[in-house]
């Protein structure tokens, strides 16, 4: 049973709002392991599916520093922001961020 298992809340649910009402950051196996179990799928599942968590900066006030990605997709917007990064010297003018 948990503290708020009166109002539905299952462990998952329970552990992601205790968190954001103590103010204390959820780790990220926390939110990996409450984002499956809220998905009725297993850890390794997730994993397997090539789901992970990365950091979150939205703001939000609800938010608990996490945000679930496709892994790979992550990997390739990293790689091209690292790319608009290292070349925006090289095109003046020409640049998204110009």
């Amino acid at each position: 049973m948990t503290p708020l298992s009166f109002l539905g809340f299952n462990e998952a649910h329970a552990a992601t709002v205790m968190a954001y009402f103590r103010g204390r950051a959820m780790t990220k196996e926390e939110f990996e392991r409450g984002y499956a179990e809220r998905g009725g799928i297993s850890l390794e599942q997730l994993h397997a599916w090539g789901r992970g968590a990365v950091p979150c900066d939205c703001g939000a006030p609800e938010c608990a520093g996490w945000q679930m990605v496709n892994l790979e997709d992550y990997a390739e917007h990293m790689r091209l922001i690292e790319w608009i990064a290292a070349t925006r010297d090289h095109f003046p003018g020409q640049h998204p961020s110009a």
